[in-house]
């Protein structure tokens, strides 16, 4: 709590409010706030008052469902351990293998991990989960509602580690059917019996000019139909989310989604 004001963290949000207590006592949470809440910084806290800084191995894991997010928490979680701790990213394929290395050479106390890089590492006997105190999945909805990746978290949760031997913690700005959730978590033994599930309403609702609409087209036809739409609205600024290249895609030496719609918006 110290290094968090030492770094420009003064007032706690209300979610951090309502979930440290719990955090820190090493209780299994589900956290269920709005993004930008302060989720993150909640429950990296709670990772380094669950780790010995002075012990040699992977103590704690951070799961991410996208290279970016995992940059975004390795950011905080590096400026939080201020030199005290290793903190190592797995977001990216092609640097496995050096990674591999470094981890035997310096075990990390902290890793934060995309499912597809972690179950890589872990096939390939580069480090052992049974040390692991504490174990944090953050958007959650978004992994359980990925078939690629859905099954190898599963794995995560159930065979490489066991959650009555760790803190595990789940966090979400969305969490559908969460009383279900908290029953599945239970029922499957992903969490233990007492987890606790803290909900925190969001502060600003959507905003009621906000207009939400799709459009049904083919695969082939998707950038045209974008850039018509474009041409139409003739926005200020807009913003573009794209699908995450798979790993198959990257060994072809395929460039990743953004660079096609940046390049056929330029053309």
């Amino acid at each position: 709590l110290q290094r968090a004001e030492d770094v420009g963290y003064i007032s706690p949000t209300e979610v951090q409010e309502q979930s440290l207590p719990v955090l820190l006592s090493g209780q299994d949470c589900i956290l269920h706030a709005q993004t930008g809440s302060g989720k993150t910084l909640a429950y990296l806290l709670a990772v380094f008052s669950a780790i010995d800084v002075g012990r040699s191995s992977v103590q704690a894991l951070v799961i991410v469902p996208t290279r970016e997010l995992g940059i975004q928490v390795t950011k905080v979680a590096r400026l939080l351990a201020a030199k005290t701790c290793n903190v190592m990213a797995l977001l990216d394929g092609g640097m496995l293998t050096r990674q591999k290395s470094w981890l035997k050479a310096e075990p990390p106390a902290i890793i934060v991990a995309t499912v597809a890089s972690l179950c890589q590492m872990v096939e390939k006997r580069a480090f052992s989960l049974g040390s692991i105190k504490i174990l944090v999945i953050d958007e959650v909805d978004f992994i359980f509602g990925s078939s690629k990746q859905v099954n190898s978290l599963r794995k995560i949760l159930n065979s490489y580690t066991a959650a009555s031997s760790r803190q595990t913690i789940f966090a979400s700005a969305s969490i559908p059917q969460h009383n279900r959730f908290v029953h599945d978590c239970v029922q499957h033994k992903w969490t233990k019996s007492d987890v606790v599930h803290v909900h925190v309403n969001p502060v600003q609702p959507m905003p009621s000019h906000l207009r939400h609409t799709y459009v049904i087209c083919s695969k082939k036809e998707r950038l045209h139909v974008l850039l018509s739409l474009l041409e139409r609205d003739a926005p200020k600024s807009v913003i573009i989310f794209v699908a995450q290249q798979s790993e198959k895609s990257k060994r072809a030496g395929n460039p990743p989604s953004s660079t096609l719609v940046v390049e056929f918006l330029r053309a």
